[in-house]
C-alpha cells in the first residue's frame, strides 16, 4: 500500500504556530507532582489550545496566576505535546507512545497534534497493521475515517477505502470489531457493498456492461 500521496496531502493542514529564540515566554506552567517549572509563550500556545486559551486569557482563575499549575501530566509529556505543536526536532512520536500523545491532546484540544498523529499512521513509519490504524482512528475519532474533500482522489482519503475483502473478513474476526462505532460500521458496510457491486460489474460479459459502453 502507497502512503505517500495521502501523508504529503495531510502534514500541513493547519499552520504551525512560530516561536523564535528571542521571543519572551511570558507563561509559567508548573507540571504534576514534581512541580517542575515549564516557561511557554501564552499567546501561541492559546493559538492551538482552547483549553490554553480559557487558562491564559478566560475568566477563569488561573488568568491572574503567575505559576499556573497543570496535574495529570509528567513534565516530559507535556514538553513532548509542545514540542508537536511547534514542530521542534526533538517530538517524539512511536507507535509505542501515539495513544498516549492522542490522550494528551484530546485533553489540551492541540489539534495540529491529531493532524501530525494522522499523517504518522497513513506514512510507512508506523508499523501498526490497518485494523490497528482503523481501531485507533476509531477510538479517538481521526478525520482521516471521514470524507475530508472531494479533490482527495474520490475520497480514498478515508482509511476504510483502503480494505480489501480478505482484510475485510479479518476485521470482522477480531475481538474489537464489535466495540466499533456506529459511524465506523456504517462506513465498513457501505465499503462490503462497493465490493459486491464491482465484483458484480467484473462478472458481466463486456459487451453487456452498460458502464463500458462508449
Amino acid at each position: 500500500m502507497s502512503y505517500r500521496y495521502k501523508t504529503r496531502c495531510l502534514l500541513s493542514w493547519r499552520r504551525r504556530p512560530t516561536l523564535g529564540p528571542l521571543e519572551v515566554r511570558d507563561g509559567i506552567l508548573v507540571i504534576g507532582e514534581e512541580k517542575k517549572q515549564m516557561h511557554v509563550h501564552k499567546e501561541s500556545l492559546a493559538s492551538q489550545s482552547t483549553v490554553f486559551d480559557n487558562l491564559f486569557f478566560g475568566n477563569l482563575r488561573e488568568k491572574n496566576m503567575v505559576e499556573i499549575p497543570i496535574g495529570g501530566v509528567e513534565y516530559e509529556e507535556l514538553a513532548n505535546q509542545i514540542q508537536m505543536v511547534y514542530g521542534f526536532d526533538g517530538a517524539s512520536l512511536t507507535d509505542d507512545n501515539v495513544d498516549k500523545v492522542l490522550q494528551l491532546a484530546g485533553r489540551f484540544d492541540f489539534k495540529i497534534i491529531e493532524d501530525r498523529v494522522m499523517s504518522y499512521l497513513l506514512s510507512p513509519s508506523s508499523s501498526f497493521s490497518i485494523h490497528q490504524r482503523l481501531l485507533i482512528s476509531d477510538q479517538y475519532n481521526l478525520a482521516f475515517l471521514k470524507v475530508i474533500s472531494a479533490a482527495f482522489l474520490d475520497h480514498s482519503d478515508r482509511l476504510i477505502s483502503w480494505y480489501t475483502p480478505s482484510q475485510l473478513q479479518k476485521l470482522s474476526e477480531l475481538e474489537e470489531f464489535r466495540h466499533l462505532s456506529m459511524a465506523t460500521m456504517q462506513a465498513l458496510f457501505r465499503k462490503s457493498c462497493d465490493i459486491m457491486t464491482n465484483r458484480r460489474i467484473r462478472m458481466i460479459p463486456i459487451g453487456m456492461n452498460p458502464l463500458s459502453r462508449p
